[in-house]
């Protein structure tokens, strides 16, 4: 991992900076997070996106937690990660929903996205094919 932020860090950052909080680099991976503040919009921004978002917890930055919230919303219903093809199990959008309400004190959201979370696992559970049909359905956007 440290060989592709050396070559991209503008997008591996929030790759690295996971890497390096699991690796118990807290004082590093906040270096990375707070200089690589813009998750790179050509390749995988909303896998990126929860990465970033799950650091944002992390590190208590709300004002980034808000903004990944809003970013995020729209994808409500979906599996975080599934646009890599890779990445399957950042699971349900739903449950990062979740954890940003959380962050930012608003538990009912946060119930509502952990039941949401939930309901797709169980479709999945039952069904594995919606997970094609999450890849291919089209995104709508909420203005809040």
């Amino acid at each position: 991992m440290t060989e592709l932020f050396e070559v991209a860090p503008e997008i591996a950052a929030p790759v690295y900076t996971m890497s390096l909080l699991h690796a118990g680099g807290r004082e590093r991976a906040r270096a990375v997070y707070d200089r690589y503040p813009r998750v790179f919009p050509y390749v995988w921004p909303t896998t990126f996106a929860v990465l970033r978002a799950h650091a944002a917890i992390e590190f208590g930055d709300h004002a980034e937690i808000r903004a990944l919230y809003e970013r995020l919303a729209g994808h409500s219903g979906t599996i975080a990660g599934i646009e890599t093809g890779l990445c399957r199990h950042l699971g349900p959008m739903d449950s990062t929903l979740a954890d940003l309400a959380v962050a930012l004190g608003n538990t009912k959201k946060a119930a509502i996205h952990r039941a949401r979370a939930e309901a797709l696992l169980l479709r999945m559970r039952a069904d594995p094919a919606v997970i094609d049909l999450e890849v291919s359905r089209p995104r709508m956007t909420t203005s809040a």
